[in-house]
Protein backbone atom coordinates (compact mmCIF):
# COMPACT_ATOMS: atom_id res chain seq x y z
CA UNK A 1 0.00 0.00 0.00
CA UNK A 2 1.72 3.49 -0.81
CA UNK A 3 1.27 6.23 1.13
CA UNK A 4 1.60 8.55 -1.52
CA UNK A 5 -1.59 10.11 -2.39
CA UNK A 6 -2.65 12.40 -5.68
CA UNK A 7 -4.87 14.92 -5.30
CA UNK A 8 -6.89 17.43 -7.66
CA UNK A 9 -8.85 20.42 -7.54
CA UNK A 10 -9.62 23.18 -8.81
CA UNK A 11 -10.51 26.97 -7.58
CA UNK A 12 -11.99 29.97 -9.46
CA UNK A 13 -12.29 33.24 -7.84
CA UNK A 14 -13.55 36.37 -10.52
CA UNK A 15 -11.35 39.31 -11.06
CA UNK A 16 -13.48 42.64 -10.53
CA UNK A 17 -12.61 45.15 -12.26
CA UNK A 18 -9.57 44.14 -14.12
CA UNK A 19 -8.50 44.09 -17.75
CA UNK A 20 -7.56 40.71 -19.33
CA UNK A 21 -3.85 42.40 -20.35
CA UNK A 22 -3.61 43.56 -17.43
CA UNK A 23 -4.38 40.27 -15.37
CA UNK A 24 -2.54 38.51 -17.97
CA UNK A 25 0.75 40.62 -17.90
CA UNK A 26 0.79 40.23 -13.67
CA UNK A 27 0.43 36.40 -14.29
CA UNK A 28 3.66 36.63 -16.56
CA UNK A 29 5.45 38.84 -14.54
CA UNK A 30 6.77 35.74 -12.69
CA UNK A 31 8.53 37.58 -9.89
CA UNK A 32 5.23 39.34 -9.24
CA UNK A 33 3.86 36.16 -8.64
CA UNK A 34 6.09 34.42 -6.39
CA UNK A 35 6.19 37.98 -4.06
CA UNK A 36 2.45 38.50 -3.68
CA UNK A 37 2.29 34.66 -2.44
CA UNK A 38 1.83 35.86 1.58
CA UNK A 39 3.71 32.81 2.49
CA UNK A 40 6.77 33.96 0.49
CA UNK A 41 9.75 34.77 2.54
CA UNK A 42 13.10 34.60 -0.23
CA UNK A 43 13.11 33.54 -3.72
CA UNK A 44 16.04 33.87 -6.12
CA UNK A 45 16.26 32.33 -9.63
CA UNK A 46 18.09 29.24 -10.09
CA UNK A 47 19.66 27.58 -13.20
CA UNK A 48 17.13 25.10 -15.36
CA UNK A 49 17.75 21.42 -15.15
CA UNK A 50 19.16 19.59 -17.86
CA UNK A 51 18.28 20.06 -20.99
CA UNK A 52 16.60 16.77 -21.87
CA UNK A 53 13.77 17.45 -18.95
CA UNK A 54 10.47 18.22 -19.69
CA UNK A 55 11.09 21.22 -17.84
CA UNK A 56 14.01 22.65 -19.81
CA UNK A 57 12.95 25.60 -21.01
CA UNK A 58 11.16 27.39 -18.31
CA UNK A 59 12.39 29.76 -15.33
CA UNK A 60 13.19 28.09 -12.19
CA UNK A 61 13.34 30.01 -8.66
CA UNK A 62 14.74 28.44 -5.18
CA UNK A 63 11.06 29.72 -3.07
CA UNK A 64 11.30 29.59 0.91
CA UNK A 65 7.55 30.00 2.54
CA UNK A 66 6.99 30.50 5.88
CA UNK A 67 4.68 28.01 7.33
CA UNK A 68 2.79 27.26 10.82
CA UNK A 69 2.12 31.38 11.59
CA UNK A 70 5.81 31.41 10.55
CA UNK A 71 7.16 28.95 13.31
CA UNK A 72 8.77 27.16 10.35
CA UNK A 73 10.24 27.13 6.72
CA UNK A 74 9.84 24.77 4.29
CA UNK A 75 12.61 25.56 0.93
CA UNK A 76 11.67 24.01 -2.77
CA UNK A 77 12.58 24.97 -6.27
CA UNK A 78 9.29 25.84 -8.65
CA UNK A 79 9.44 26.50 -11.91
CA UNK A 80 7.07 29.05 -13.69
CA UNK A 81 5.93 28.73 -17.82
CA UNK A 82 4.30 31.34 -19.24
CA UNK A 83 0.98 30.26 -21.39
CA UNK A 84 -1.54 32.25 -23.62
CA UNK A 85 -3.75 32.49 -21.78
CA UNK A 86 -1.87 32.40 -18.08
CA UNK A 87 0.79 30.31 -16.52
CA UNK A 88 1.84 26.84 -15.68
CA UNK A 89 4.03 25.97 -12.34
CA UNK A 90 5.61 22.95 -11.03
CA UNK A 91 6.75 22.94 -7.59
CA UNK A 92 9.18 20.18 -5.78
CA UNK A 93 9.22 20.61 -2.05
CA UNK A 94 10.65 18.14 0.54
CA UNK A 95 9.25 15.27 1.55
CA UNK A 96 8.30 14.40 -2.06
CA UNK A 97 5.34 16.61 -2.36
CA UNK A 98 4.79 18.21 -6.22
CA UNK A 99 2.76 20.91 -7.20
CA UNK A 100 1.62 21.16 -11.12
CA UNK A 101 -1.39 24.04 -11.65
CA UNK A 102 -2.15 25.86 -14.37
CA UNK A 103 -3.91 29.43 -13.60
CA UNK A 104 -5.97 30.30 -16.91
CA UNK A 105 -7.89 33.55 -17.27
CA UNK A 106 -11.40 33.08 -18.38
CA UNK A 107 -14.18 36.03 -20.33
CA UNK A 108 -13.28 39.32 -21.26
CA UNK A 109 -15.09 41.67 -19.33
CA UNK A 110 -16.10 39.29 -16.36
CA UNK A 111 -12.78 37.83 -15.83
CA UNK A 112 -12.46 34.87 -13.67
CA UNK A 113 -9.23 33.28 -12.89
CA UNK A 114 -8.78 29.93 -12.16
CA UNK A 115 -6.34 27.68 -10.55
CA UNK A 116 -5.94 23.50 -11.51
CA UNK A 117 -3.91 22.05 -9.29
CA UNK A 118 -2.29 18.37 -9.54
CA UNK A 119 -1.02 17.78 -6.12
CA UNK A 120 1.47 14.62 -5.33
CA UNK A 121 2.71 14.17 -2.04
CA UNK A 122 2.06 11.80 1.24
CA UNK A 123 -1.71 10.93 2.08
CA UNK A 124 -0.95 12.42 5.93
CA UNK A 125 0.58 15.52 4.05
CA UNK A 126 -2.36 15.82 1.35
CA UNK A 127 -4.90 18.01 3.91
CA UNK A 128 -2.54 20.45 5.15
CA UNK A 129 -0.55 21.18 1.92
CA UNK A 130 -4.04 21.59 -0.15
CA UNK A 131 -5.42 23.82 2.64
CA UNK A 132 -2.21 25.89 2.99
CA UNK A 133 -2.34 26.40 -1.03
CA UNK A 134 -6.07 27.54 -1.13
CA UNK A 135 -5.10 29.73 1.63
CA UNK A 136 -2.82 31.22 0.41
CA UNK A 137 -3.88 31.27 -3.36
CA UNK A 138 -6.90 32.65 -2.18
CA UNK A 139 -4.94 36.21 -0.68
CA UNK A 140 -2.14 36.04 -3.75
CA UNK A 141 -5.78 36.17 -6.08
CA UNK A 142 -6.86 38.88 -3.98
CA UNK A 143 -3.96 40.84 -4.37
CA UNK A 144 -3.36 40.14 -7.84
CA UNK A 145 -7.35 41.95 -8.20
CA UNK A 146 -6.12 44.87 -6.73
CA UNK A 147 -3.02 45.47 -8.64
CA UNK A 148 -4.50 44.81 -11.87
CA UNK A 149 -7.82 46.94 -11.35
CA UNK A 150 -7.65 50.72 -12.66
CA UNK A 151 -7.20 52.97 -10.44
Amino acid sequence: MSLTRHVVFSASRPLPSSSRSAALAFLHNHLAMIDTNPLVVDRRPIPPPPPHSHHAGTQWYAITDKLLGGLTTVAYTCSMQNTPSGLRTYCRAPLGVRIAALWTLHGHHALSLREHVHLQCNALLAPFVKRTLLHSHATLVDLLAHHTTPK
